[in-house]
């Protein structure tokens, strides 16, 4: 790596696991064992795959969000403040039911 002599591992995280909290015990256990190295051998993370993770999910949110306010807004402007109260309060309550009846039948969240 860079002209030098290294050594790369790679890990795999199942399916069924978070990769944030896999990703922030993977740091700390490589924390602790980088203060156990030799002087002259360093630690390097390659690539952090949980960072790119955590800004989808942003992203996904900030969608939502955005979503629900357009929906609010244009509903509220056409059809008055009781009809857009109930429209804008079915899109998170099916996203909600939607990510909770994943979670009670395990079904993992990918993305492609």
């Amino acid at each position: 790596m860079n002209g030098r002599r290294a050594i790369a591992i790679s890990a795999f995280v199942e399916s069924q696991q978070r990769l944030d909290a896999w990703a922030a015990i993977a740091n700390t256990t490589l924390k602790k064992f980088q203060q156990q190295l030799p002087k002259g051998i360093g630690l390097q993370i390659l690539f952090d795959q949980s960072h790119y993770v955590e800004q989808r999910l942003n992203e996904v949110l900030m969608n939502l969000i955005t979503g629900a306010v357009l929906v609010v807004g244009i509903t509220l402007f056409m059809m008055g403040w009781k009809s857009s109260l109930i429209v804008g309060s079915a899109l998170p309550l099916s996203v909600f039911m939607v990510f909770a009846s994943m979670k009670l039948l395990g079904v993992p969240l990918h993305q492609n």
